[in-house]
C-alpha cells in the first residue's frame, strides 16, 4: 500500500539542465554564518567581514549578479542587515527593544486602525481584511520580501472544518469552513510573527508570540486571549519554535524554543525549563502522555531526544541518526558554579608551550549558563591584551568558544561554536608545538591550526578560572579541569573523558593537574594529581558548589566541515503510535537540500533512511530530487531555504506516503 506523508516545500521549481553544484564555489564565510545566526554579535560580524574584505572590493556597489557573484550577494545582505539594527549593547549584541515604549506605539497604531475602520466611507468594492500590521524585521529580512507566508497550520481534532494558521508577519488566522473563508483573530493584539501554535480543541488554542516572548491562550475560539508565562520566557530571550499539548491531559504542554525546552502542568500559567539548547520540535506519542519526542539543534547537526516520564527527563537516541557518530555520558559528578564575578586562583602557573611542556592538552567539562564575550574559563591572561604572552580558553568577541596562545608578538587562535546553551560540554585543546593545534567540543574537531610560534606563556600572572577584571565575567559551571604535558590522542580522550583519571591511564605520568571540585564547601579547590591548589574569591552568592551533575557527549560524524544538517521536522500518527517520520535538511553536498526522509518503527530507538537522496546527504542532481530549491550554482543563495518545509502523516493510515516539491 502507498504510504501517505505530506512534504510541503514552497515554490520549488525543478529546471532540467540547470542544476549546478557548488563544490567549486567559495564556501560561505564565517561572518555570513554568524550574521545569519539567531544571536549574532554585530561587532564580531563587522570584524570578521573586514578581515574577509582585505583582498576583495567589498565596498563597490554592484548589482546582485555582479562579477563577484555570491560575494556580491553576501555584501548586499550585509548592508540590509545593518540597516535593520537599531542599536547594540556594550557587548556588541543587538540591543533588546524597549517593550514598554514599543507597546505604547503599537497600541496607538491599533487604535488608529480601529478608528479608520469605524469612520471610513468608501464606494469601492474592496475592503482591507488584514494583516493590519506587519513584522518589520521579517518583512525587510533579506530573502523574505513581504514575509506573508504561513509558518504553521493546525486543525482542530474535534472539528475538521476548524483550522488555525500562524504566519510570518500577520498573526493568527482561523477558518470554520475548511478553508473557504479566513478571518484574523489577533488584529487587536500586539502579535505578528507566529511560528508555534497548538490546537487542543476547536475552542482552546495556544501560540507563542515572538514580539513579547509570551504564550497566548484562548478558550473561546480566539474571541479573547489570555497572556501567559510572566517573565519566564523573556528572561531567557526566546523565540518560540513549537508548542504541543498532551493527548489526554491538556494542562500539560511543552514549548520548544531557541533557548530551551519548557514544560507546564497547569495549562500554561507557570513554566519550567527542562533542558537548554535550541529546540526545533516537540511531539507526544499518540495515546501516551508519558512518551515525548523532541528535536534539538546543536551547531551543525540535529539530535532526536525521547522521554518516557512525561518530559521530566530526556535521553538522546542516536542509532542511524544522521550526523551523529556516537554518544556517551558522565553521571553524578561535582563542579563549581560561577554565578557572577567569582574566580579561582591557583598556586602556580604551568609553563605551557615551552620548557618541559612544549606539547600540552587542556581538558574540562563546562556548562555556560548565559551569553558573554571576551572572558575566560581558564587562563593566565586577560582577553583585552590580544597578543600578550599567555594562554586563554574561553569566549571570544562573537560569544563563541575561543582559544588563543601568544608570545607577545605572534599568536595562535582557534574559534569554536557558541556553547551558551546551559548544557554540559566536553571541551579540549590539544597543542603540538611543531604540529597541529586543535580545538575539540564533545569529541568533534571544531578548529585547527598548523601555525608554529616560539611561546613562553608565563607572564607574571597566575593561572585562573574565570574573571580577571570587573565586567568580564563568565557565568558558567566547570568540572574535571585537567592539564597534561602531552598531546593526547583522540582515542585516549574518547576512552577516559567521563571518568576520574585512573592510575592505569596510558598517559598518567603526563597529567600535571586535575581539579574535580568534590570539596562541596569552603574556598579551597584541591588538585588530585599535583599540588596546584586553588583559592576561590568572590562574595556571597557569586559562586556555588554543585553535585549530582549529568551530561551527554554527542559526537558529530560529518566528514566535511562545511556540511550542516540544520533542520528536522518530525511527525507521528495515531494509526501507528510507535512510528515516527523525520524529514531532515540542511547545507549538504554543495547546496541547500534534503538530507533525507527517515522512519522509526520503535518509538525513535532506531532509524531507517526511506527516500529523497542517495542515502544520508546525497548530491542534488537531475535524477535525484534532493533539492529544496533552485539556484544557478546549486547553493541556498536565491533558492528555497532549508527550513521552508512541513511534514504531516495521515491520522488514519500510516501505511501511505507521498511527496511533492
Amino acid at each position: 500500500m502507498l504510504r501517505f506523508i505530506f512534504i510541503l516545500m514552497l515554490a520549488v521549481p525543478v529546471i532540467h539542465g540547470s542544476i549546478a553544484h557548488a563544490q567549486t564555489q567559495e564556501p560561505t564565510p564565517e561572518w555570513v554564518h554568524l550574521m545569519r545566526s539567531k544571536t549574532p554579535n554585530v561587532l564580531e560580524v563587522i570584524r570578521l567581514r573586514d578581515v574577509w574584505c582585505q583582498n576583495r572590493e567589498c565596498d563597490i556597489e554592484e548589482g546582485f549578479e555582479g562579477e563577484e557573484g555570491r560575494e556580491d550577494t553576501w555584501n548586499h545582505e550585509f548592508r540590509r542587515w545593518l540597516r535593520r539594527i537599531d542599536g547594540i549593547n556594550d557587548q556588541g549584541f543587538v540591543a533588546m527593544p524597549d517593550l514598554r515604549r514599543q507597546e505604547q506605539k503599537d497600541r496607538a497604531y491599533l487604535k488608529a486602525i480601529q478608528q479608520q475602520r469605524l469612520t471610513k466611507k468608501s464606494t469601492a468594492n474592496w475592503e482591507g481584511v488584514g494583516p493590519f500590521r506587519t513584522d518589520q524585521i521579517a518583512s525587510t529580512d533579506w530573502g523574505n520580501p513581504g514575509s506573508g507566508h504561513l509558518y504553521i497550520v493546525r486543525r482542530a481534532p474535534d472539528n475538521p472544518s476548524v483550522v488555525y494558521a500562524g504566519c510570518a508577519s500577520c498573526g493568527v488566522w482561523k477558518t470554520t469552513d475548511a478553508g473557504e473563508n479566513w478571518f484574523l483573530l489577533t488584529k487587536d493584539e500586539l502579535v505578528t510573527e507566529v511560528y508555534a501554535l497548538t490546537v487542543v480543541n476547536a475552542n482552546t488554542v495556544y501560540f507563542g508570540n515572538k514580539r513579547d516572548q509570551k504564550i497566548y491562550k484562548t478558550t473561546n475560539g480566539g474571541t479573547t486571549w489570555t497572556i501567559l508565562g510572566g517573565s519566564t520566557f523573556s528572561d531567557y530571550g526566546v523565540s518560540f519554535q513549537d508548542i504541543t499539548a498532551a493527548n489526554s491531559n491538556p494542562l500539560i504542554l511543552f514549548a520548544a524554543t531557541n533557548n530551551g525546552l519548557f514544560r507546564t502542568n497547569d495549562g500554561g500559567n507557570t513554566w519550567s525549563r527542562i533542558k537548554g539548547g535550541d529546540w526545533q520540535e516537540v511531539e507526544f506519542k499518540p495515546g501516551d502522555d508519558n512518551t515525548v519526542y523532541g528535536v534539538r539543534l546543536v551547531d551543525k547537526h540535529t539530535e532526536f531526544w525521547k522521554s518516557t516520564d512525561g518530559g521530566l527527563t530526556f535521553s538522546v537516541k542516536t542509532s542511524n541518526w544522521v550526523g551523529i557518530g556516537s554518544a556517551s555520558s558522565a553521571s553524578n559528578f561535582s563542579g563549581f558554579a560561577n554565578n557572577s564575578n567569582a574566580s579561582v586562583t591557583f598556586t602556580s602557573d604551568p609553563e605551557l608551550g615551552s620548557g618541559g611542556n612544549t606539547d600540552f592538552t587542556i581538558e574540562l567539562r563546562v556548562r555556560q549558563t548565559a551569553g558573554s564575550y571576551w572572558s575566560s574559563f581558564l587562563g593566565n591572561v586577560a582577553w583585552q591584551y590580544d597578543r600578550r604572552a599567555g594562554v586563554s580558553l574561553g569566549v571570544g568577541g562573537g560569544g563563541s568558544l575561543y582559544f588563543r596562545i601568544a608570545d607577545g608578538t605572534n599568536q595562535v587562535a582557534l574559534s569554536g561554536p557558541n556553547i551558551a546553551d546551559a548544557e554540559w560540554h566536553h571541551v579540549v585543546v590539544v597543542y603540538r608545538a611543531t604540529g597541529t593545534k586543535e580545538l575539540w567540543v564533545d569529541g568533534t574537531l571544531k578548529a585547527s591550526s598548523t601555525t608554529n610560534i616560539t611561546t613562553n606563556t608565563q607572564n607574571g600572572s597566575t593561572l585562573r578560572l574565570f574573571s580577571y577584571t570587573a565586567g568580564w565575567n563568565l557565568p558558567a559551571n566547570v568540572s574535571h579541569v585537567r592539564i597534561w604535558n602531552t598531546a593526547l590522542s583522540q582515542n585516549t580522550l574518547d576512552t577516559y573523558w567521563a571518568a576520574d583519571v585512573p592510575a592505569g591511564h596510558p598517559n598518567y605520568a603526563n597529567l600535571l593537574h586535575e581539579w574535580r571540585f568534590t570539596e562541596g564547601a569552603g574556598t579551597n579547590v584541591g588538585d588530585s594529581k599535583g599540588s596546584n591548589a586553588g583559592t576561590i574569591s568572590g562574595g556571597a552568592g557569586t559562586y556555588a558548589w554543585i553535585t549530582n551533575q549529568n551530561m551527554d557527549r554527542i559526537v558529530e560524524s560529518f566528514g566535511n566541515s562545511s556540511e550542516e544538517q540544520k533542520r528536522t521536522e518530525i511527525a507521528v500518527t495515531p494509526a501507528e503510535p510507535n512510528r515516527i517520520y523525520a524529514l531532515l535538511s540542511g547545507d549538504m553536498n554543495g547546496g541547500s537540500g534534503l538530507v533525507g526522509l527517515y522512519r522509526s518503527d520503535d518509538g525513535g530507538e532506531t532509524w531507517t533512511h526511506k527516500c529523497c537522496g542517495t542515502g544520508p546527504g546525497g548530491p542534488a542532481s537531475l535524477s535525484n530530487p534532493n533539492v529544496m530549491g533552485y539556484s544557478s550554482d546549486g547553493t541556498e543563495e536565491d533558492g528555497q531555504y532549508y527550513y521552508d518545509m512541513s511534514l504531516a502523516v495521515s491520522p488514519t493510515n500510516a501505511a501511505k506516503h507521498g511527496r511533492t516539491n
